[in-house]
């Protein structure tokens, strides 16, 4: 009736490499689903690069969310200086899942990098 189809060594190889590693991905997916504790939003700041542009300078700033609910509609404020900041910035970033990081530059018309900044969180919903 039919021919019957004789898998060669290589496709041997490259079928049972495949069906090990989808079963490992799922192994450690679901390892993770079952011992990974909920753990409140909980948004670290910091910023490393200051950067001249042509009539202002640029500060990029991080934003982490070390718990494993997800933020939204973070509004964040950058000011210069401690006490009364000289000038002020705000960020806002949508979205913000649970172990990961966003990124974005607060824009000003002065120089900090003589200055102190002051990186604060003014708010964020939860789904």
């Amino acid at each position: 009736m039919g021919t019957h189809y004789k898998r060669n060594w290589l496709e041997k190889i490259v079928l049972l490499l495949g069906i090990f590693l989808v079963c490992t991905t799922l192994g450690i997916l679901g390892y993770d689903a079952l011992t990974e504790e909920d753990s409140p939003t909980n948004i670290v700041l910091s910023y490393d690069i200051i950067e001249r542009k042509d009539q202002h300078y640029a500060v990029h700033i991080i934003a982490k969310n070390n718990g494993s609910e997800t933020a939204q509609d973070i509004l964040i404020e950058v000011g210069l200086g401690k006490d009364r900041p000289l000038e002020t910035a705000r960020l806002q970033f949508p979205y913000l899942p649970g172990k990961s990081t966003v990124n974005g530059w607060a824009i000003f018309t002065r120089d900090p990098s003589n200055v102190p900044l002051t990186l604060k969180i003014l708010g964020y919903s939860v789904p």
